[in-house]
């Protein structure tokens, strides 16, 4: 290769080759009133390399330009054997005049890396080195390439399967219930530590939500013994002020690898004057979640193996850093789910004192129970003067279609009056409208008695299924239609896939059922004499401090819990002993099995998904196919289901099969409904149905015509197809 070659390669003028190459040593030195441009150590490897293709000129080179440089730095920048006969012109590089002959064979794997140069030299009595010897040294070396390139291989391997072990224990750590943060952390660090042979390890946890990026501090102390948990600090951290490691990795995002700290103007030197630890190597990294939002820092001190932490363990680093952002972002999610949990418990207890009905309304219920039944009742319609009466009528229907064998007549009475409390004053979903749908469903179940009782053993607990869900089927109803809800994206729409109402309707009923039955179950529980004992010494207290006061809940409590131990004690109280023994009670029911109640629930919520029209349309479909088809069959599980469907929608729509001045009434509280939405529609930029629309009321005639003909008339028609005894009802509308 030529001066000119050379120089073009390393990018430098001619003029310096052949000055380089002329002076030799003398190239630097001052001479004269100037200095003549110096050639760096890098360029004379770069100028030795690209000479090295010929003997003679790396032998001058190694002379003239590098004469302190042995022969494996020139083998190892060309990958190539190198054999000198005579190298007594590398006396100062061997320290002996007596070497001869040099042999250098490079040990390169198979993936090109040159490992390591292997140098032999024999001195002056001895032969030089022969082709043999090299071709020995060849296949020698290819040998040793090999076999570390598949140790290589291997320490990757184990390398792999390490950190494949600890992913699967953090997954197993951070999927586990009651998982806290500390062990989740102690997972990482220690990982950490172990993968990376470090002395130490921290944690700082960001909060998203501070603009000073707040960090919470784990630290397993100035020990970092074996086996020890991360602890989190009282201490607050405010890393955008920090001036520290993990301060500048918050704020920037970047790993930062410290080789030598203590000459590193990006350490802090205070903390260490403080605690008397030495920090001699520092490997921080940043935490950072899909979204790249930073979560936390981690960092680890010290390596102990090695001089520095590596490249290669800043990307191991960077392996399961991503694993941590998930179990952190995990963590954080479980925390937050556990405390959503315990404020909704919080808002539950609130929410059940609010559910409980007057103690005036509970005492009047149980002074009257029995109410004059108004003539006509098991006609369709009962006048809306009787609303003050309604608990009471509710309460004879059901003892008159279930009967009070298998009913806890108390917690009934509570029931329907908690029931009555969570209706909405809405103009038409409201109490009175539920109490018109339980009247109806009790003319038809009435009628109709003997074919559900003769269908099976336990029909008769599904008839408490329907009369039950006919008085819940709009609980908490607020005026608006399912597709208002999810145009709107209304809470119910997100949390239910379909049918969001009547499934929010259904969550109630299980609501007011779990409040009652709690309550069943401390009455139950004060027949425990070891309860008496505790109970007894509190209302004494109670009674000479302050004086007993009915208006206190807590206190009301206490004098019930008294009041059953003294029924359980006379022998007077012989029902609730039979509930003692279930303490799984199924309200408003009890002597009724877990796995029972969990069917007649389940009925309860197939009948009141039934009031949706979407799936009114659906089961008439069927019906219709199954009567044209095979006919009705009593006996056949699934077509009672769609009948029962039918039977709540018939009740539902029976607003409009009353007298006429009654359904017109009905009718005009709907459209006030109605136009409520379509106004709230309007305001939001949506198109509201003209039934909503309030500025085209003169359109009511034809869809009140439309509705009756195209769903109500339908309905009991199909009602009247199966049960020929409601005729009277689809004549009405």
């Amino acid at each position: 290769m030529t001066h000119r070659e050379i120089a073009r390669q390393i990018g430098r003028s001619l003029n310096v080759m052949n000055n380089l190459f002329r002076l030799g040593d003398e190239y630097g030195k001052k001479n004269g009133p100037g200095r003549i441009p110096i050639v760096s150590a890098s360029e004379k490897r770069k100028i030795r390399a690209a000479a090295a293709n010929s003997t003679k000129e790396t032998r001058r080179l190694q002379k003239e330009i590098a004469p302190n440089v042995s022969h494996e730095l020139i083998v190892c920048s060309d990958e190539k054997k190198f054999n000198l006969d005579t190298c007594y012109f590398l006396k100062r590089n061997f320290g002996d005049d007596m070497v001869k002959s040099v042999l250098c064979v490079p040990i390169v794997t198979t993936d090109g890396d040159c490992y390591a140069i292997v140098e032999m030299y024999r001195c002056v009595p001895e032969a030089p080195f022969s082709k043999d010897d090299l071709k020995i040294s060849i296949v020698v070396s290819g040998w040793m390439g090999a076999a570390i390139h598949q140790n290589r291989l291997r320490l990757a391997l184990q390398k792999q399967q390490e950190l494949n072990d600890y992913l699967l224990d953090l997954i197993k750590c951070y999927f586990a219930d009651n998982v806290s943060m500390e062990t989740l952390i102690t997972e990482i660090v220690k990982f950490a530590k172990a993968t990376l042979g470090a002395e130490r390890g921290s944690f700082f946890i960001i909060d998203p939500e501070s603009s000073d990026m707040t960090a919470e501090v784990f630290d397993e102390g100035i020990d970092g013994s074996e086996g020890t948990t991360m602890r989190k600090k009282n201490i607050k951290v405010r890393l955008a002020k920090d001036r520290s490691i993990p301060g500048l990795v918050a704020r920037t995002g970047v790993t930062v690898n410290l080789r030598d700290a203590y000459n590193d103007p990006r350490f802090f030197t205070e903390v260490e004057k403080r605690t008397g630890f030495i920090t001699r190597s520092i490997l921080c990294m940043p935490i950072v979640s899909l979204e790249k939002i930073i979560l936390g820092v981690v960092q680890v001190v010290n390596k102990m193996n090695g001089v520095v932490f590596t490249s290669s363990d800043e990307n191991l680093f960077k392996t399961f850093s991503v694993y941590c952002a998930l179990a952190l972002h995990y963590a954080k999610l479980n925390d937050k789910m556990h405390r959503t949990d315990l404020l909704n418990e919080s808002n539950l207890n609130l929410l059940s004192l609010q559910l409980k009905p007057c103690v005036h309304d509970i005492s009047n219920f149980s002074k009257n129970p029995e109410v004059s039944i108004p003539s006509g009742f098991s006609e369709w319609y009962v006048s809306i003067d009787e609303e003050p009466i309604m608990p009471q009528m509710v309460y004879y229907m059901i003892r008159t279609v279930v009967g009070f064998q298998e009913v806890n007549v108390h917690a009934l009475k509570e029931f329907i009056l908690t029931v009555r409390k969570c209706y909405r004053p809405n103009p038409y979903h409201n109490w009175e409208h539920a109490f018109n749908v339980a009247h109806c469903m009790y003319n038809i179940l009435l009628r109709n008695k003997s074919l559900f009782t003769n269908v099976e053993v336990h029909m008769l607990r599904y008839i408490k299924a329907l009369i039950i869900a006919c008085v819940c089927h709009d609980l908490d109803h607020g005026g608006y239609t399912n597709n208002f809800l999810q145009k709107t994206e209304q809470t119910l729409s997100q949390l239910y896939d379909e049918s969001f109402l009547e499934n929010h309707h259904f969550q109630v009923a299980m609501l007011i059922y779990k409040q009652i039955s709690a309550e069943m179950k401390h009455c139950i529980l004060a027949t425990d004499l070891a309860n008496y004992f505790k109970v007894r010494i509190k209302l004494l207290q109670i009674s000479n401090d302050q004086g007993l006061d009915w208006g206190n809940r807590h206190h009301r409590q206490l004098c019930k819990a008294i009041m059953m131990t003294s029924c359980d004690l006379s022998g007077s109280c012989k029902p609730y002993m039979v509930a003692k023994t279930l303490t799984d009670n199924a309200f408003p029911f009890y002597d009724i099995p877990t796995e029972l109640w969990q069917q007649i629930s389940a009925e309860m919520k197939h009948c009141i998904l039934a009031t949706d029209l979407a799936n009114y349309f659906k089961v008439r479909i069927k019906l219709l196919q199954i009567s044209n088809d095979q006919g009705l069959d009593w006996g056949n599980r699934h077509h009672r289901q769609l009948c029962k469907a039918i039977m709540m929608t018939s009740c539902d729509l029976s607003g409009s099969c009353k007298p006429y001045m009654v359904a017109k009434t009905l009718t005009d509280n709907v459209i006030k409904e109605f136009y409520n939405q379509g106004d709230k529609e309007k305001a939001m930029g949506l198109t509201p149905l003209s039934l909503m629309d309030r500025e085209k009321s003169a359109q009511i005639p034809e869809d009140q015509v439309n509705f009756l003909n195209i769903i109500v008339l339908p309905c009991t028609d199909l009602l009247k197809s199966f049960l020929p005894n409601c005729a009277d009802l689809s004549a009405e509308a």
